[in-house]
């Protein structure tokens, strides 16, 4: 019988999954509960904003949605007091949206996004502003590797080519999430050309547990080749 976090695993890998907890690769602790990782793909309509809880209480953010409301409902619903680490799949609007507010009310350990002023970008201007005016630890995208409470983010490296593409979706940052034997792939609206070009050179993190469809699961943003399982 699929218990609830297999159904919800089987409805990410259809890319629909809209606004339910994910307890993943869960491990014993004293007194018979478990703690692990949870990942909040939350309801943004025609947008994305991810939040991930790790086993010791640290938070996680992967995109910021359309507009304030998420950072709102990020203090308001699940009580995120402070943000370890913040990235920011691509400067389209729909992803971009509520970073700022997100990087203003809380505090950053660090930000991983592009940070290139590529012509036709001036979205993220305000963005770059604030990282600079806080102080916030920010990189770009190059296939670095960041541990938040034994929780390994993966960031994969960017077609060193096609540094600021004419398409903004072909720049997005894709993630894996690491934990246990567990991962999951996040992927912003990466399209066809950046998921070949990183099936060519990195097969292997491409291959998950859990695929995060890609471009809100349109015709574009899912093939079989990405997400392996």
């Amino acid at each position: 019988q699929a218990t609830a976090c297999t159904v919800r695993k089987a409805l990410v890998r259809r890319g629909v999954l809209a606004a339910a907890w994910l307890a993943l690769g869960a491990a014993p602790i004293a007194g018979g509960q478990t703690q692990g990782v949870r990942v909040q793909v939350i309801d943004r309509g025609q947008a994305d904003g991810i939040l991930i809880r790790t086993p010791n209480g640290r938070w996680i953010v992967i995109d910021g949605g359309l507009d304030p409301q998420q950072a709102e409902s990020m203090a308001g619903l699940w009580n995120v007091d402070s943000i370890a680490l913040a990235i920011l799949s691509h400067r389209h609007r729909d992803h971009l949206g509520g970073m700022d507010e997100i990087l203003e009310g809380f505090p950053i350990g660090r930000y991983i996004g592009h940070l290139r002023d590529c012509p036709g970008t001036a979205a993220d201007d305000a963005i770059r502003e604030i990282l600079a005016r806080r102080g916030i630890l920010a990189q770009g995208p190059g296939g670095d590797t960041v541990v938040v409470d034994g929780v390994r983010f993966v960031v994969l490296p960017p077609d060193p080519d096609d540094i600021c593409p004419g398409e903004e979706n072909t720049n997005s940052v894709l993630v894996r999430m690491e934990f246990g034997a567990f991962s999951m792939l996040f992927t912003g609206d990466a399209e066809t050309a950046e998921r070949e070009w990183l099936m060519e050179h990195h097969p292997r993190l491409l291959d998950v547990t859990v695929l995060k469809a890609s471009h809100h699961g349109s015709r574009n943003g899912v093939d079989g080749d990405v997400g392996g399982r």
